[in-house]
């Protein structure tokens, strides 16, 4: 039993998911809590992390990709700020 069993490689890419998926995830987080909308930046947040996991352990693909649904989040985001606004 060594370090290359499935086990150590699934619980790597899950943790890495979750890092990366956080970091990423952050920019909707920040962009939620600054133009008060804490609950869709929370959501963006969330949607980010899990994300990851899907990408780093499912689809073996590089976790940053998880910065496209925060980027997409964010701007929804900007997007409702700027439509109240207008009114």
């Amino acid at each position: 039993m060594g370090l290359n069993n499935g086990v150590f490689q699934m619980v790597g890419a899950i943790i890495g998911g979750v890092m990366i998926g956080a970091l990423c995830g952050m920019l909707s987080l920040i962009v939620g809590i600054m133009k008060k909308k804490a609950v869709l930046g929370v959501v963006g947040f969330a949607i980010s992390v899990l994300f990851g996991v899907i990408m780093s352990t499912f689809l073996q693909q590089p976790a940053f990709l998880s910065i496209i649904p925060s980027a997409i989040i964010a701007g929804i985001i900007f997007l409702l700020t700027k439509k109240n606004q207008n009114h």
